[in-house]
């Protein structure tokens, strides 16, 4: 599971960068609407740091994708995994 939550197409999708296609609720036509996360910016992701007691100065000037690839790694490594993506 630490792998996926890496990857570029998670991050960025953790990020609001990317969309996906979600089927509609009953499933009765195959219908499908494309949906995405609200975009972070650098400060949302410090805000995101901060609920879990992660300290983010090292990676302050770096891009969004990798101060967040930094964040989920810090979040992994406190197997805080599950309470993140709730």
């Amino acid at each position: 599971m630490n792998l996926e939550l890496k990857s570029k197409d998670i991050l960025e999708l953790f990020l609001g960068d990317k969309e996906i296609k979600k089927a509609s609720k009953d499933f009765s036509e195959i219908e499908y609407r494309k949906v995405r996360m609200p975009r972070l910016t650098h400060s949302d992701i410090s805000g995101v740091a901060s609920t879990f007691g992660i300290d983010d100065e090292e990676c302050l000037h770096c891009n969004r994708l990798d101060r967040m690839r930094v964040l989920t790694q810090k979040i992994i490594e406190l197997d805080m995994e599950t309470a993140f993506l709730n």
